[in-house]
């Protein structure tokens, strides 16, 4: 019997395999990982650190036997070859350049300074916490149902 393991995926990927390989590994859609991740990323921007963490130590396909030593490196420069090809393309000349990456940013400032203005405020009445608990629940009560 082969023994399953945690791996970044190299076929069910968007940024480095991380939410592929979980998905794989608990069975589930890559895509609900993927959104369980965003979910926790807008509510606990600390969780972008997990991810990264998650992406520098976790093995690719193929690549399970390698050192940590060696897979570290690996992985932190293929992450920043990853990060080098992300073209933001900050060129203010409008018409004449992909936006795509300057548009997906900027509606990332504005939500998380939409968020920190409420919180500053007071406004926020949830406690993101308690929330954040229970989505931890649901999911997993959600993957021990999707087993049987």
């Amino acid at each position: 019997m082969k023994k399953r393991r945690l791996m970044r995926s190299d076929k069910d990927r968007l940024i480095a395999g991380v939410c592929g390989g979980i998905g794989a590994y608990l069975g589930v859609d890559a895509n609900l990982v993927r959104a369980f991740f965003a979910l926790l990323f807008i509510l606990q921007p600390a969780t972008a650190l997990l991810y990264l963490l998650l992406v520098v130590l976790l093995p690719r396909e193929g690549a399970e036997d390698q050192p940590l030593e060696e897979r570290v490196r690996e992985n932190a420069r293929e992450l920043e070859q990853k990060l080098d090809s992300i073209d933001l393309d900050l060129d203010f000349e409008f018409g004449t350049h992909d936006t795509s990456g300057r548009f997906w940013v900027g509606v990332g400032l504005v939500v998380l300074g939409v968020y920190l203005l409420l919180a500053n405020l007071g406004l926020f009445w949830i406690d993101w916490g308690q929330v954040v608990a229970l989505l931890l629940v649901g999911f997993g009560v959600y993957l021990l149902l999707a087993r049987r």
